[in-house]
């Protein structure tokens, strides 16, 4: 019911939104040329153009194999997770059979597997909800219509790998920019990289400990070893 009430809030909040090309490519004009003459240069001249061509090919190529390995990943965790839940007592007896560990340590690794996957299970809520309340006040504090769909949405997006939050607040924040609102466009944009991303870092840290008491360190080597391996 919850999510069949976001969905119809979505629905009627977007629903009445005309996309109208040439106003938008008109604003990010007029945007150009305020920003080119208060910078005193011009931004698009024929060297910047021409440099766009290969920056494009250079990020196609990197989004190309980012999405190509996502997929990959994807595709493994459906699969082990399918094991998983389909024969989880066979599963488990497999890998502590594996497990080149003697058995009072296969047990010490069974109950800290089992906390760490307990606090996840618990703190990504959490971080859902800490995130959504802190992105809520930045919303009404920078004048964003709908403040408490986009918390939600903003709260939602906290599971989807690499873009996180910045999927939801980084397009509000261009969109008051480019409707000349520069001064709460640039805080919205600051307020996210620096409060809604950085209250990510400390509340895992503190929710980590909390749960699992997992020291703060092996939290920043698994957020830098798990971002390249899997995508979060």
């Amino acid at each position: 019911i919850p999510l069949t009430g976001l969905a119809f809030l979505v629905i009627d909040t977007f629903s009445g939104i005309t996309i109208d090309p040439e106003a938008i490519l008109a604003k990010v004009n007029d945007f150009v040329d305020s920003l080119e003459e208060r910078l005193g240069f011009n931004i698009f001249t024929p060297e910047n153009l021409a440099a766009i061509p290969r920056a494009g090919t250079n990020i196609l190529q990197a989004l190309g194999s980012s999405v190509y390995s996502f997929a990959i990943n994807v595709i493994v965790i459906l699969f082990v997770l399918y094991y998983m839940l389909f024969s989880n007592d066979e599963f488990e007896k497999s890998i502590r059979e594996i497990l080149p560990f003697k058995e009072e340590n296969k047990q010490i690794v069974a109950e800290e597997t089992r906390l760490i996957i307990q606090a996840n299970a618990i703190g990504i809520p959490l971080m859902a909800i800490i995130q959504g309340v802190f992105a809520y006040m930045g919303y009404l504090l920078f004048g964003v219509e709908s403040a408490l769909l986009y918390a939600i949405l903003t709260a939602f997006s906290t599971i989807l790998p690499l873009v996180g939050t910045t999927i939801v607040w980084t397009p509000i924040g261009i969109g008051l920019l480019l409707s000349g609102d520069y001064v709460n466009g640039i805080g919205l944009l600051l307020y996210g990289f620096f409060i809604i991303g950085g209250v990510d870092n400390v509340a895992r840290f503190l929710l980590q400990k909390k749960l699992a008491d997992i020291h703060p360190l092996i939290t920043v080597f698994g957020v830098l070893i798990g971002i390249p391996m899997f995508g979060f």
